[in-house]
């Protein structure tokens, strides 16, 4: 069944998603920091298309991309420690 999208709900989360990334910028390890702060860019990128004026790739463009999909992949992939 086809519900709604429960946009304030969403953009909820993705205040709380950059909350968390604004909290963590100075800790980030330099390898991986480029691609942290630009994923922290998408999320409020995409946040900010969370309406019923948008399309759908308005929203998830920033976050799925090739070059997110890569970014998120070295993120992933980093061993902490």
């Amino acid at each position: 069944m086809d519900q709604p999208v429960d946009f304030k709900e969403a953009r909820r989360i993705a205040r709380l998603i950059a909350q968390y990334g604004k909290a963590m910028e100075d800790s980030v390890p330099p390898d991986i920091a480029d691609a942290f702060h630009s994923q922290v860019k998408a999320v409020r990128k995409s946040s900010g298309k969370l309406s019923t004026d948008s399309n759908v790739r308005d929203v998830t463009d920033p976050v799925y991309s090739d070059k997110a999909q890569a970014r998120r992949k070295k993120l992933d992939e980093y061993e902490c420690g």
